[in-house]
C-alpha cells in the first residue's frame, strides 16, 4: 500500500512538471467553524470568528478564504479578491445589520501574490490550508487567463459580496 501511494505521488509530481500547467484552489478554513444550522447561529458563530485572536503569521479569515495558483510552463499567477477595508465587520459586528450583509457590496481589491504566496507557505506549515491541484491543457489556461483579464479590465475585481455574480459584475467572493 504504501508503494502504491508513493508511486502515484511522484507521478503526480512528474506529470505536473512533465505537462507542465495546472490549476491549484488553496481553501482556509475559517477560525472557528461557522454554524449553519440557523440565520442567528450563522450570524452568532461569524461574530466570534471576527472577535477571534488574530494570527500574528497571516490574516485572520472571518469566514474562511480561496487563493488560486495557476502554473503555466513554470510561471506561477497567484489570485485572489478581498474587501479592501473594515466595512463589513463594522456592519456585522458594530452596527449589527445581520445576514443582510451578504447581498451588500464592499469595496474589493486583489490581494499581493507575494503575499498570498507567504501566506500558502506560513499555513502550509502548520497545517491551516488544504488544496486540490488539477492539470490542465494549454486552451484551459489561455481561458483563465482571458477570464483574469476581462474580469480586471471591467473592474469586477473592485466589487467584493453582493449578489455573487461575477461574470455579471455584481458583485464576487474569494474564489472568483
Amino acid at each position: 500500500m504504501l508503494k502504491a501511494i508513493i508511486t502515484f505521488i511522484l507521478n503526480f509530481f512528474l506529470l505536473t512538471v512533465l505537462f507542465g500547467q495546472s490549476l491549484t484552489i488553496y481553501t482556509i478554513p475559517p477560525p472557528k467553524p461557522l454554524n449553519w444550522k440557523s440565520p442567528h447561529h450563522l450570524l452568532t458563530s461569524l461574530g466570534k470568528n471576527y472577535m477571534a485572536k488574530k494570527p500574528r503569521q497571516y490574516p485572520r479569515r472571518e469566514i474562511g478564504h480561496v487563493f488560486v495558483e495557476i502554473i503555466d510552463h513554470g510561471d506561477s499567477l497567484y489570485t485572489s479578491i478581498t474587501s479592501v477595508d473594515d466595512e463589513c465587520f463594522e456592519d456585522v459586528v458594530v452596527k449589527k445589520k445581520g445576514m443582510a450583509v451578504l447581498f451588500k457590496r464592499y469595496a474589493g481589491g486583489h490581494e499581493n501574490p507575494e503575499e498570498i504566496k507567504r501566506e500558502i507557505n506560513k499555513r502550509s506549515e502548520d497545517g491551516r490550508i488544504a488544496f486540490i491541484r488539477f492539470l490542465i491543457n494549454d486552451s484551459a489556461v489561455v481561458h483563465l487567463h482571458h477570464f483574469i483579464d476581462s474580469f480586471q479590465l471591467l473592474g469586477y475585481d473592485k466589487i467584493y459580496g453582493g449578489m455573487n455574480d461575477p461574470r455579471k459584475g455584481k458583485g464576487a467572493g474569494c474564489s472568483s
